[in-house]
C-alpha cells in the first residue's frame, strides 16, 4: 500500500436552483442513532492518522485508524461509524478483489474533522474522507480495486453519508466488471440511503462509478451526490441502474452534478432502464458529459412514470440526445404513464445527429403523456434535426404539452428547434399519432425555423399553439408536410390563436408557414386567428384565416443589451386583441396576470400597461411661484418626450395648479396623466382702520387684529418704518405693509387712511361738506359729500393755500345732502382750499384737500 497522500482539486459549481426551495435538505446533521430501535446503537471512531496501539473505536482519541477493518470486524447492525477527514483504503495489500463493504443496517458517517460531539458540526466538503481504490502503484489505474465499496441485501437503515469515493477500476474484474466506484447488488427487498457522496475518476464495462443490479424491489435514494470523470466501456459513465421488479423506486435529489463522465456507448452520465413505480430527478447539473451513442447526459430506457426537475444540461455531447435521450418501452402495468421536464436548463449541448435537447423515441402501440415546463433551450446544435426537441413515434400515440418554455439560438443543419416524426407505418391495429399544445412559449433565432411535424402515410399529427412568440427564426416558424391523400382519419393540422408571427421583412403568410410534398399546398391544414404577423393576408387560401388577425405588423419588441423583451410595446394593436381561452393558464411566462384590463393580449406575455408614474419633487417656493419641479418615471421604451398643457416640458419651473402631462415613449406610445400642483397657503390678514376726524387731524390708525396663511412666524415692516402689528398717529393718506413669512415668502398689503365720511357724526346743523377722496391724488375726481344745504346755485371757488383763486363756477345743489362730483379740474400737488358761498343766503362753507403726486 501506498504510504503518501495527494490532494486532489475539485472544481465545485455551485447549482443556481436552491434545493431547500424543493423541499429537500442539503444539510448533514440527521441524528442517526434515532434510526435503530432494536437496541442503542454503537459509535465507533475512525481516523487514519489515529494510533493504533490505543484504538479501541470508543472516542476520537482511541479511534481505529483502518476503516476496512472497522467494516469487517466490528461493526454489526445498528451502529454508527464517525469517519474522519483522510485516506481509507479497502485493504493494505495489492489484492484488487477486496472492498469495502457495510454491513446491512451500519450508518457510515464521513466528513469529520476529528474533534467533534455531534454530527451536525461535520463539513463534507472541508474534510475530505476518501475511500479510493488506489491499492497497487499510485496513479496507474488497471492496478486498482475492482470495486472500492460493496453493497449486498442491505436493509432500509443502511446510509453511506459524506465520502469521496475513487479510483475504481473495474472493467477487466472477473464475472462483474461494473461499478467500479460502488457496485450494489440485492436479492431482497431494502431501501439504501446514499448522501453527500462524490464519485471520482472510477472506470468499469457499465457504471463507471455505481452500478445497481437488482433481482428484487429496490427502493434507491441518491442525495447531494456528484458524479466526476467516471467512464464506462459501454453505458453508464457513472450511474449505472437495470431493474426488471415492479414496486422499485429510484430518487436522485439535491444539489448534485455530473461533470466530465464518459460513456463509449449510452448513458455518458446515467444510464437508467427497466420498470420502476417511479423515476425522479431533481437538483443535478449535467456538464461535458459525453457518450459516443445516445444520451450523454441521461439515456432513459424505462416504461413507468418520469419526473425531471430543476436540471441544468450544459455542453454535453452525443450522436442523439445529448441532454437527455429517452427511449419508452412497452408496460402493461403501466397503460398511460406520465413523464415531465419542469424547470430544467439545457444550454449548449451537441448531438451529431438529433435532439441536442432532448430525444424521445415511443417504442410501443400504447399512450404516452409527455410534458415541458417551465424550461428554456439555448443554443443547443445538432447535425440533423431537433436541435432542441426531436420527438421520434414508431409505433403509437404521443399526447405532448408544452407550457412556459423558451428556444432560443437553437441550430440544427436540416432540422428546426423541435422536430417531431411519425415513422413506423405498421403499428398492429393501433393509430399513430402525435398530439401537442405549445401555450405560452417562445421561439426566437433558431436558425433552421421553430418546429417541424412530419406524419407519415398512416400517421396523424394536431398541434395547437396558443399565445406564443415566433420571432426571427431563419424565416421559418413552422414546418409539416401536406399529402393530397390526407383526409378525416389522416392528417397533419397546425391552429395558431393569439400567437405573434414575426419573420424577415417581405415574406409571405405560405413562406412562414410550409408545406412540404409532392404537390404544392400553401397553407393546407393551417388555420390562424387572433395573431399578429409580419406577413400580407392569406387570401392564397383564405380558409387558412380565420378572425381577429392583424398583417403586416412588426411586433416592435424592445431588444436591449440584456437581450430581448417579447413583451408587446404598450400602444400596440395587438394590447387586448387576444381571443379568450379556457385553456389558457392564469398567469403569463413571466408569471403575471395572463389577462389585464378584461381581454387578453396577443403573444406569450401579458403587458402590464404603459405606466407614468409622477411624484412632486419640489413644490412651488411661495404663493404665485412657478419653480416646482417633478420627478416622471415611466416603463416604456426610452427616450421620452415630455409635453406639459401641450407645450415641451423638462421637470421644473412649473407653476401651482391643475396640468396635463403627455409623456411619449421612443415607439410613440403615449400617455396622459393629470398633474395638482398645490400652491402655498398666500399670507392673509384681519384689520381694522381708524380715520382721521380732518384733514390736518393726526388721530388715524390702522391695526393688524390675526395674520393667517404661510408659515409663521412673520416679521412686519411699514412703509412708515414701523414694525409692529399697529401704527397710530397717522394723518389721512396711503399707507403699504410688507409682512415676510419663515420661507422668505412676502405679502404685500395697503391701505388707505380717510377723512370720516358721515358728516351726522360732527353733530352739526349748519351747512357741512367733506371732499373725498382727500388726500386725492393728481389726476382722480374730487366729490363733495354735503349736508344742510339750500338747494339752489352756489358759487364754488377753488383756491390755493395763499387765497388766490385758481377756479371757480357755479354749482347746483337739487336736495340738502347728499353727494356731487366736482368737474375735473387739473391740481397739482400741494394743500388747497374748496370754498361754496350761497349767494341769497350768505352761507359760506370751505374744506382743505391735498393733492398728492
Amino acid at each position: 500500500m501506498k504510504t503518501f497522500s495527494f490532494f486532489l482539486l475539485l472544481c465545485c459549481f455551485v447549482f443556481s436552483l436552491k434545493p431547500s426551495a424543493l423541499g429537500i435538505s442539503t444539510s448533514i446533521n440527521s441524528d442517526y442513532s434515532l434510526l435503530f430501535d432494536s437496541r442503542l446503537p454503537q459509535r465507533i471512531y475512525v481516523n487514519a492518522s489515529a494510533d493504533s496501539a490505543i484504538a479501541d473505536g470508543t472516542s476520537w482519541l482511541r479511534a481505529f485508524p483502518d476503516l476496512a477493518y472497522v467494516l469487517s470486524k466490528v461493526a454489526q447492525k445498528g451502529d454508527t461509524i464517525w469517519v474522519a477527514e483522510g485516506f481509507y483504503y479497502p485493504t493494505k495489500t495489492n489484492d484488487r478483489s477486496v472492498s469495502f463493504a457495510i454491513p446491512s443496517g451500519v450508518v457510515l458517517l464521513g466528513g469529520f474533522k476529528g474533534d467533534e460531539t455531534v454530527s451536525s458540526k461535520r463539513n463534507a466538503q472541508s474534510n475530505l474522507t476518501r475511500l479510493s481504490g488506489d491499492v497497487g502503484l499510485a496513479y496507474v489505474e488497471e492496478d486498482n480495486s475492482y470495486h472500492v465499496l460493496q453493497l449486498e441485501n442491505i436493509d432500509k437503515n443502511t446510509v453511506l453519508d459524506g465520502f469521496v469515493i475513487e479510483r475504481g477500476y473495474a472493467i477487466d474484474a472477473p464475472n462483474t466488471p461494473f461499478g467500479a466506484g460502488l457496485y450494489l447488488k440485492n436479492n431482497t427487498r431494502n431501501n439504501p440511503v446514499i448522501k453527500n457522496c462524490n464519485f471520482l475518476l472510477n472506470q468499469a464495462l457499465e457504471g463507471g462509478a455505481v452500478y445497481v443490479q437488482n433481482s428484487a424491489e429496490i427502493n434507491l435514494t441518491l442525495e447531494n451526490c456528484s458524479f466526476s470523470s467516471n467512464k464506462s466501456k459501454k453505458n453508464g459513465g457513472a450511474l449505472y441502474i437495470n431493474s426488471e421488479m415492479p414496486g422499485s423506486r429510484l430518487v436522485i435529489s439535491g444539489s448534485g452534478y455530473c461533470w466530465s463522465n464518459e460513456a463509449e456507448e449510452c448513458g455518458g452520465a446515467f444510464f437508467i432502464k427497466g420498470t420502476f413505480d417511479t423515476v425522479g430527478i431533481s437538483g443535478q447539473d449535467f456538464f461535458r458529459n459525453f457518450s459516443k451513442k445516445n444520451g450523454a447526459g441521461m439515456y432513459l430506457q424505462i416504461k413507468n412514470n418520469l419526473s425531471v426537475n430543476y436540471c441544468r444540461f450544459r455542453e454535453n455531447n452525443a450522436k442523439n440526445g445529448a441532454g437527455i435521450y429517452l427511449s419508452h418501452e412497452e408496460n402493461v402495468l403501466f397503460s398511460n404513464p406520465q413523464e415531465s421536464i419542469d424547470n430544467c436548463f439545457f444550454q449548449s449541448n451537441k448531438s451529431d445527429e438529433n435532439g441536442a435537447g432532448i430525444y424521445l423515441q415511443l417504442n410501443h402501440a400504447g399512450i404516452l403523456n409527455l410534458g415541458l415546463y417551465n424550461t428554456t433551450f439555448y443554443l443547443n446544435s445538432t447535425g440533423l434535426g431537433g436541435a432542441a426537441v426531436y420527438i421520434k413515434n414508431n409505433r403509437g400515440r404521443i399526447n405532448f404539452t408544452n407550457k412556459f418554455s423558451n428556444f432560443f439560438n437553437n441550430e440544427g443543419q436540416s432540422g428546426e428547434a423541435i422536430f417531431s416524426y411519425i415513422e413506423d407505418p405498421i403499428n398492429n391495429g393501433f393509430p399513430l399519432f402525435f398530439q401537442a399544445q405549445f401555450i405560452n412559449s417562445i421561439f426566437s433565432f433558431n436558425t433552421s425555423g421553430a418546429l417541424n411535424i412530419q406524419n407519415s402515410i398512416q400517421g396523424s399529427c394536431e398541434t395547437s399553439f396558443f399565445n406564443c412568440n415566433f420571432w426571427n427564426n431563419g424565416g421559418v416558424a413552422i414546418r409539416k408536410n401536406w399529402s393530397n391523400l390526407h383526409n378525416k382519419s389522416h392528417y397533419n393540422k397546425a391552429t395558431l390563436t393569439n400567437c405573434i408571427i414575426w419573420e424577415e421583412s417581405g415574406k409571405r403568410t405560405e413562406d412562414v408557414f410550409k408545406n412540404s410534398g409532392l404537390i404544392s399546398a400553401p397553407l393546407k391544414e393551417y388555420y390562424i386567428e387572433y395573431s399578429m404577423l409580419g406577413t400580407p393576408d392569406c387570401n392564397i387560401n383564405p380558409g387558412a384565416c380565420g378572425e381577429g388577425n392583424i398583417f403586416d405588423t412588426n411586433p416592435m419588441f424592445k431588444i436591449t443589451s440584456g437581450g430581448v423583451d417579447f413583451r408587446l410595446p404598450f400602444c400596440s394593436s395587438g394590447i387586448n386583441a387576444g381571443k379568450a381561452l379556457d385553456i389558457l393558464p392564469a398567469r403569463d411566462i413571466n408569471f403575471n396576470p395572463r389577462v389585464l384590463q378584461g381581454r387578453v393580449d396577443i403573444g406569450a406575455l401579458e403587458q402590464i400597461g404603459y405606466v407614468v408614474d409622477v411624484k412632486l419633487e419640489d413644490s412651488i417656493s411661495c404663493p404665485g411661484y412657478n419653480d416646482g419641479k417633478i420627478a416622471i418615471s415611466a416603463n416604456g421604451t426610452k427616450p421620452y418626450q415630455y409635453f406639459l398643457d401641450n407645450q415641451p416640458f423638462f421637470h421644473q419651473n412649473i407653476s401651482a395648479g391643475q396640468h396635463l402631462l403627455r409623456v411619449v415613449d421612443s415607439l410613440g406610445c403615449k400617455r396622459e396623466v393629470t398633474i395638482n400642483v398645490p400652491d402655498k397657503d398666500s399670507i392673509k390678514i384681519n384689520h381694522q382702520i381708524k380715520n382721521a376726524s380732518s384733514i390736518q387731524a393726526t388721530d388715524g390708525g390702522i391695526t393688524i387684529r390675526h395674520i393667517t396663511g404661510g408659515t409663521p412666524p412673520y416679521q412686519l415692516k411699514w412703509s412708515n418704518q414701523d414694525t409692529g402689528m399697529s401704527i397710530n398717529h397717522l394723518i389721512p393718506g396711503n399707507y403699504a405693509l410688507t409682512i415676510v413669512d419663515k420661507n422668505n415668502c412676502s405679502q404685500p398689503f395697503s391701505f388707505k387712511v380717510d377723512i370720516l365720511t358721515n358728516l351726522q357724526d360732527l353733530g352739526l346743523s349748519t351747512p357741512q361738506i367733506l371732499l373725498k377722496p382727500n388726500p386725492c391724488t393728481i389726476g382722480n375726481q374730487l366729490s363733495i359729500i354735503y349736508n344742510h344745504f339750500e338747494p339752489g346755485q352756489w358759487k364754488m371757488k377753488i383756491l390755493a393755500i395763499n387765497g388766490h383763486t385758481l377756479h371757480q363756477q357755479t354749482v347746483e345743489f337739487i336736495q340738502n345732502k347728499g353727494l356731487m362730483v366736482i368737474p375735473y379740474v387739473f391740481l397739482d400737488q400741494g394743500f388747497y382750499v374748496v370754498s361754496l358761498l350761497n349767494p341769497r343766503s350768505g352761507d359760506h362753507v370751505t374744506e382743505k384737500i391735498w393733492i398728492s403726486k
